[in-house]
Order: C-alpha cells, then structure tokens, then sequence
C-alpha cells in the first residue's frame, strides 16, 4: 500500500470512527468536528482522499455524554499489530474494563480479530458490568447509514416502548407480541446503533404508497 493508498484508508477508518461515536450521541471534541466537516465536503464534492486531512488516528479515545443526570462513557481502543501481523491476546489490555461500570462501553478496533482474542473478550464481559465490542477494520469501514436504501433507525427506550409498543409491557400479550416480531441477528447497522440482546429498534422508512413514513420495529435477537 502507497503512502496515498494509506492516508485514504486512514481518513475513511477515522471519518466513520466520528460517524458511529456520533450516531450514538457522544460528545465529539471540536478537532473532530471539524476534521468530519471537512471530510464531509470533500465526499460531497466528488474530491474525497484529495484534501490534506489529519489522518493521525488516537489508539486510545474516551468519548461521554450525559443522559438524565448519568455519565455514560465509550472508550475506542485501537490495536494494531507491529508489522501487520496477528492479534495475540497479550496485546489485548482490560484492565480498566474488569472494573468498569455497565454505562461504560469499550470498542477494540484492530485489522483482525481471531476466534481466540473474541474468547478473551466473551470471558471479560461475564467478569464486568461494562460492554464490550470488538470491530475488525472491516466493520468500521462500512457504515450501513451512508448507504440510500437504510432508513433512519433508532433503539427505543422504555419509556417509548410503553407509548409505542404498549403489548410488550402486558404480561398476556409480551411473549406472543415479541415472538411475532421481527428480527436482527448479526446485524450490522445494530452494532453500529450499539444495540444489545433484547433491544428493540424503530425503522421510519418512507412508503411511497402511503407517502409518508412508517415505523416498523425489530427484535434483537441472539
């Protein structure tokens, strides 16, 4: 890979890094957002990759926003190989994971992840009250939100599960209801939403027979 090949691949890795920490409505530094805008130009004038953009990528980065009163916090952890080599679970660190809080998410970025470093993290997670994801390059590099055809998506809350979906919350009705229900396993734009096991997501998308929008709910399901 040529130095331009590389700068490319770096600007597209950290432009759609700001992309997932603002789809989840992280606080974003305001180096950031204008490195994003900038970026964003260029894409929507046809001259991505041309600029001179600030490809440097921070290996360690913890974003917070607050919600009714609580910090929550998401750590992005790069790890990259010397020498592109494999990911040993030596140069996997969670130390501060073992003690983090179930409002602290942290996201470990690296080319490749063997099926060994996801055991290491599927342990750590029965060991802690905070989140884990692991993202190859290749996730991050891919954002499904960008692309014409996924419609605006959201994780419903409680308390809009209670007006949207009443059924889910009446006891002879919330196993049939939830059944019944759409589903998403391994979905990408669910991780990139950082949904969990049990969420519920809203898709508003246009229906040009109606001509209007029209909610429709899934499942997240393992």
């Amino acid at each position: 890979m040529n130095d331009q090949d590389k700068d490319f691949y770096l600007n597209h890795l950290k432009y759609n890094q700001i992309s997932l920490v603002m789809l989840r409505g992280y606080e974003v530094p305001e180096d950031e957002k204008v490195y994003y805008q900038e970026l964003t130009r260029e894409i929507e004038e046809g001259i991505y990759g041309e600029g001179s953009s600030n490809t440097e990528i921070v290996l360690d980065k913890v974003y917070e926003k607050i919600v009714d009163g609580i910090t929550f916090t998401l750590t992005v952890r790069y790890i990259i190989p010397e020498g592109g080599s494999k990911v040993s679970n030596n140069d996997i660190d969670l130390s501060d994971v073992e003690v983090g809080r179930k409002e602290d998410t942290f996201l470990f970025i690296a080319p490749k992840f063997s099926e060994s470093n996801l055991s290491i993290f599927s342990e750590a997670s029965r060991n802690t009250e905070a989140r884990i994801e692991a993202w190859a390059f290749e996730e991050l590099l891919v954002n499904p939100f960008t692309h014409y055809s996924t419609p605006p998506q959201k994780i419903l809350t409680e308390s809009e599960i209670k007006t949207e979906l009443p059924k889910v919350f009446d006891k002879a009705t919330k196993k049939i209801f939830l059944s019944q229900m759409k589903g998403m396993i391994n979905d990408i734009a669910a991780k990139w939403l950082g949904a969990k096991i049990g969420d519920i997501i809203r898709s508003d998308a246009y229906n040009p027979m109606l001509n209007s929008i029209v909610p429709e709910y899934r499942l997240v399901r393992r």
